[in-house]
């Protein structure tokens, strides 16, 4: 059978364990059908062949989890025929023997030849196998009794790119076999990072230990919830690898390196998580409530302070300080002054010389006719919007990850005449209006809406007084009240692609004032096999929260101003 002559993909290169295999990416485009094989040559002479394979990815789970997508990567010898896939790319797998019996040869074979890959060349980097990297002693085994972890990492233990970082987080030192494409690029990656640590150890055992634990970072974010916290990946993971494998710089070099990308790793990271489900027990003003990580290994005094509140104006009022444990998630609450209705603010956060700034809506928002738009939901806060939340400076939101159109919810909070008997008085206030959550939930099976419900949340992120709580679930047409009990008048209505419903606010779910405290949670199944879409409104929640007892944040609203702007009463 012929060899086929498929070009390299441009820039880059690529490194090698010497005696094993590894998997070569092939520019795209450039592997026909018929490409089953390239011809190999070594900077030596040496030549040989390696299979040509297609790899292909397709979502299984969804967009729901902390660190993205769980994929399903399939993978075929490229003369086969193959579905299409989201990624589709073509990798050449060089065979072990052509990567052995180098260790002897000049630097330039082992470490800067080229290499004649069909009609492309590639610098191949080829460094020696280290046996003890099988039982490394970094890895150590971590308590997971739940699985809870575990399913967190299932997007990275799928991917053969990041599956070594996701058993080195899991204290699993196992490198997998196989010959195939998937389990080439797998393997390769495990030894090479093991390799790498191997190597800085024996420079400074400390500092590789160092490297280790932050590759493989957990944070404690309470209510039992450990999360990796992977802020840094792509090019700047790649160099450091290659400085710590490099023979081309020194042993000081190496370490300094090392030490500059921890130094660069992010200290603390933090996000709003309810703008105003608080209020303060002698002001009455909204207090807004922020999540702060601490990214670090010792602990810090961190403080949020609230734009325009005395503790910002003044000099004679310090901000609270609470102090964080090193790794470990806090929520600090900020007291905000008021303002203008609907007024985006700005609360400030400080842990020692690290600084966020973030919007928040503290101030309350009008209901005005023809209803106050409910959503759009996101999903739970990932680790993209932790890393953005540990970026220093003026910015925007955390980045919240929009649901998949087919689990989309959406809604309106509307008020609605209500009729009186004949003898009644004839005004009445706005107190005593009649408010209703009008909301549509997107569903792929509408005729099977098993596993999916609303939770609607009145009153206060924290504590139990005043807050109410009602959950629908379609499928049964219930309707599940919290404590304290009361009758809600609900409707629901199926239709083709979603269902609906009509939910009346409960009178004494609306404060003194005439204020709405509002938050809202949808918890959807789209199969047996597949992990729960959760999403919330106004602010995305941390995974595990809803279970927690912490559910979402809240929105403030003013009902006091619907028929002075045009209401129907």
């Amino acid at each position: 059978m012929p060899v086929a002559a498929a070009p390299i993909a441009a820039g880059g290169e690529v490194w090698a364990v010497a005696g094993r295999a590894v998997a070569v990416p092939m520019a795209a485009g450039s592997v026909l059908p018929s490409t089953e094989r390239v011809r190999i040559t070594r900077p030596d002479g040496a030549v040989g062949q390696a299979t040509v394979w297609r790899v292909d990815r397709s979502v299984v789970g969804g967009d729901a989890g902390w660190l993205g997508s769980v994929w399903k990567w399939s993978a075929k010898p490229a003369g086969s025929r193959t579905s299409a896939g989201v990624s589709e790319s073509a990798w050449a797998v060089i065979p072990p023997e052509l990567t052995s019996g180098l260790m002897g040869r000049s630097e330039e074979e082992r470490h800067g030849g080229r290499w004649r890959v069909g009609d492309s060349t590639v610098r191949i980097r080829v460094i020696e196998r280290c046996e003890a990297n099988e039982a490394s002693t970094r890895f150590q085994a971590v308590q997971d009794e739940d699985g809870a972890l575990r399913h967190a990492l299932l997007p990275a233990l799928a991917s053969p790119f990041t599956a070594w970082r996701a058993r080195m987080t899991l204290g699993d030192a196992q490198v997998p076999g196989g010959a195939d494409v998937l389990s080439t690029i797998d393997a390769n990656e495990t030894y090479l990072w093991a390799a790498a640590l191997d190597r800085l150890s024996l420079i400074d055992d400390d500092l590789s230990r160092s490297v280790f634990g932050r590759l493989t970072s957990l944070a404690d974010f309470g209510l039992g919830t450990r999360l990796p916290v992977w802020l840094q990946s792509g090019p700047a993971l790649a160099q450091l690898r290659a400085d710590l494998l490099s023979d081309d710089i020194t042993a000081d070099q190496r370490s300094a390196r090392a030490r500059a990308w921890l130094d660069a790793q992010p200290a603390a990271a933090a996000w709003v998580c309810d703008d105003a489900g608080l209020r303060d027990a002698r002001t009455a003003e909204p207090i807004c409530t922020v999540a702060f990580v601490n990214l670090s290994d010792n602990p810090v005094s961190v403080s949020a302070v609230v734009e325009g509140s005395k503790d910002a104006a003044t000099t004679t009022s310090a901000p609270e300080l609470m102090v964080v444990g090193p790794w470990t998630a806090a929520r600090l609450h900020a007291l905000a002054p008021t303002g203008a209705a609907g007024g985006e603010r700005a609360v400030v956060v400080r842990a020692g010389g690290w600084e966020r700034r973030l919007p928040v809506l503290c101030d309350e928002i009008l209901a005005r006719p023809p209803g106050l738009p409910i959503g759009p939901f996101v999903l739970e806060i990932s680790s993209d919007a932790v890393a953005a939340g540990s970026e220093q400076g003026p910015s925007l939101a955390p980045i919240a990850r929009p649901v998949p159109r087919e689990w989309a919810t959406a809604g309106l909070l509307m008020s609605e005449p209500v009729r009186r008997d004949a003898g009644s008085p004839s005004s009445q206030t706005e107190r005593e209006a009649e408010w209703t959550i009008y909301l549509e939930c997107a569903h792929p099976k509408s005729d099977s809406v098993e596993g999916d419900r609303v939770r609607i949340l009145f009153g206060p992120t924290e504590g139990s007084a005043g807050v109410r709580e009602i959950v629908i679930e379609p499928a049964s047409a219930g309707v599940r009240v919290g404590a304290p009990q009361t009758s809600p008048d609900v409707r629901i209505v199926r239709r083709e692609d979603r269902w609906v419903c009509w939910v009346r606010v409960p009178a004494d779910a609306i404060e003194e004032d005439g204020r709405l405290r509002l938050g809202l949670v949808r918890e959807s199944t789209p199969g047996p096999n597949t992990a729960a879409i959760i999403s919330s409104w106004p602010r995305p929640m941390l995974p595990g929260s809803a279970a927690g007892g912490y559910g979402p944040g809240r929105l403030c609203i003013d009902l006091t101003q619907w028929s002075r702007v045009g209401g129907d009463r």
